[in-house]
């Protein structure tokens, strides 16, 4: 990131954050939310303490197949959240490589 340019905006009456730091810090801000999205899947006994009677997150659930009943929503899950995180990372892959 070039630290000489959020100077410069601000002394321009710019908008700095939107214009001029987020552009150049926008793959780190996605691959950190993927990221803890992935790692919050790991979070079941926080989880499991932290949920009310009434809601039950992804992660519970999945815990839930897990101990009382085999069905094939666990893979069906499991390939969705990896199709997904595939899908996401690939085009800022791609959009990496060609800047």
């Amino acid at each position: 990131m070039n630290v000489v340019i959020a100077p410069a905006s601000v002394d321009l009456y710019r908008a700095s954050f939107f214009r001029i730091t987020f552009p150049q810090i926008r793959l780190a801000v996605f691959g950190g939310a993927l990221f803890a999205f992935n790692v919050s899947f790991d979070e079941v006994v926080v989880t499991l303490f932290i949920s009310g009677v009434h809601s039950k997150t992804l992660p519970v659930k999945v815990w839930d197949a897990i101990l009382y009943e085999i069905t094939p929503i666990l893979p069906a899950i499991s390939t969705i959240i990896i199709v997904a995180s595939i899908l996401l990372l690939t085009p800022l892959l791609l959009y990496r490589r060609r800047s």
